[in-house]
């Protein structure tokens, strides 16, 4: 299963959370170590996390290949459950399992909390040019569901409008998409997971980037939130977000597209 139980554990962990990695401007695909700080307003997490905060884990993409990790005690955030304050080091390139990020993507990890019978796994290493991870207590709203496309239908089936001052956040749902176990482990069906997501936007064929990549957000098992912002009046965008799956113990992967329609109009009385 893509949900974490540790060997020796009465049950899994409690909850998880993903964890977005900017990878956007790697030019080639490598080992990184990565920096996170936790939301002070992700209120499951902070219920579930013991106060030592022992009972928590990394993992990659697929829930369950656990990666070093161990959390800051000193400085400004220096671990505190009563003052809200969590950064998590994650050694994907200086613990002893590797995690390679890919190049130009947005890439996922879990944190899992709430395992009473976990004990201290904080690794020894220091996290070096690591890139920044990011958690997000949003609700998804204003969903793209991303379907199969209609046969024959040569423009994106959702789409959105716009002001070029705007600035607006879209989440794309890609549960449709990903394959779920025959069975259940601990009443869960999770199989397949993102692993990372590449985001680019085209106007007329040709590239436009009106995406925000370093905005862009994880929630649950298959949502994405994606930024846009500025734009030309009286333009159409496609904005493509592109999710590559990973399974455990399973070398098939799917990648998943979801396409939006972006009209640009500054609307007035003329």
């Amino acid at each position: 299963m893509a949900w974490l139980k540790l060997t020796g554990s009465d049950d899994p962990f409690r909850a998880r959370f993903p964890i977005a990695v900017n990878a956007s401007a790697l030019g080639s695909s490598t080992n990184k170590d990565v920096l996170v700080t936790v939301p002070p307003t992700l209120e499951l997490f902070w219920a579930s996390l013991g106060t030592d905060g022992y009972d928590l884990r990394v993992t990659d993409a697929d829930g369950i290949t656990v990666i070093d990790h161990k959390l800051t005690t000193s400085g400004a955030l220096s671990y505190s459950h009563a003052n809200r304050l969590c950064e998590i080091n994650v050694f994907g390139q200086s613990g002893a399992v590797a995690w390679e990020a890919q190049q130009s993507s947005i890439a996922m990890l879990w944190v899992y909390v709430g395992d009473p019978d976990a004990g201290d796994a904080a690794a020894t290493a220091s996290v070096s040019s690591a890139l920044t991870g990011a958690m997000t207590a949003e609700a998804a709203a204003d969903v793209v569901l991303v379907t199969d496309p209609t046969p024959d239908r040569a423009r994106p089936d959702n789409r959105r409008a716009k002001s070029s001052g705007e600035r607006r956040a879209f989440w794309f749902d890609f549960s449709p998409g990903l394959r779920t176990a025959q069975r259940a482990f601990s009443d869960r069906l999770e199989l397949e997971e993102i692993n990372y997501i590449e985001v680019s936007s085209v106007s007329a064929g040709s590239g436009a980037s009106i995406e925000v990549e370093a905005s862009t957000r994880f929630a649950g098992t298959a949502l994405v939130r994606v930024v846009v912002s500025g734009g030309s009046d009286g333009t159409d965008y496609t904005l493509i977000v592109k999710a590559s799956t990973i399974s455990p113990n399973d070398s098939t992967y799917q990648i998943l597209e979801g396409r939006l329609l972006i009209q640009v109009r500054d609307q007035d009385d003329v």
